[in-house]
Parts: C-alpha cells; structure tokens; sequence
C-alpha cells in the first residue's frame, strides 16, 4: 500500500474502533519480525462485501442490458 508505519499503525487502530469485534490484530516480533493478520472477524466482512458487490453488480448488468 506505499504507506509509512505509522500511517498504517492509525488506520488500523481506527479501524478498530469502529468495529464491534477487532478487525486487525497486531503480531509483535516472531518468525518474520512480527506483522498483522485479519481476524475471522474481518474476513466475514469481507466475504460479506464481495457478496453485496456482486448482488449490485448483476442487477446493475441487467438493469443496463434490459
């Protein structure tokens, strides 16, 4: 994402924040110098976006194609 570590460290704790559930958590030190991974938390809404974002694509398709 081209953006600098402490950019990243606030959005993802404003993410956070407005999730009910932690979106993102974060990994300090370890095998690969630690990171951050998605929670199954996050990775239902994501699952759920893609499943609004196809609903809205297709009816668009048939709107236009009408």
């Amino acid at each position: 994402m081209n953006m600098y570590s402490r950019e990243a460290r606030a959005l993802v704790e404003s993410n956070n924040a407005k999730a009910v559930k932690p979106l993102i958590m974060k990994q300090a030190n370890g095998k690969g110098g630690g990171g951050i991974y998605l929670t199954e938390e996050s990775k239902k809404a994501i699952e759920m976006f893609k499943l609004i974002f196809n609903e809205k694509r297709i009816t668009y398709s048939i709107y236009l194609f009408a």
